[in-house]
């Protein structure tokens, strides 16, 4: 074999090397790249999971509060119909006075929670 064809095939080896070690490279840098973003998608996702938890648990805690809001403007409302002899579940001309504390008790359960 002569030394011009030794040089060229060993260029070539080389070059082939080099050309395959910076495919690795690269290779090594996109996968990097695709780990990276799936942390941070899995990230988001763990942060949009732990929000929805926040908010069910928020919301719980407002339909609690209405509830009990409720349960008190019906017993406030009983106890003035017993208090004017008129039974459980009366007709109340002066209700105003309930609807309008029930309105602000609904209210305060959203401004608390």
């Amino acid at each position: 074999m002569k030394l011009t064809h030794t040089i060229l095939i060993s260029a070539g080896i080389i070059a082939v090397g080099l050309l395959g070690s910076q495919y690795m490279k690269q290779n090594s840098i996109e996968k990097q790249q695709v780990l990276k973003f799936e942390q941070e998608e899995n990230i988001k996702t763990e942060e949009r999971i732990a929000n929805k938890k926040i908010e069910t648990q928020r919301q719980s805690k407002i339909d609690r509060c209405i509830d009990e809001a409720y349960t008190l403007y019906s017993t406030d409302w009983d106890n003035e119909c017993q208090a004017l002899n008129l039974g459980d579940d009366c007709r109340l001309f002066n209700s105003d006075k309930f609807d309008d504390k029930r309105a602000m008790d609904e209210k305060n359960c959203y401004t608390r929670y």
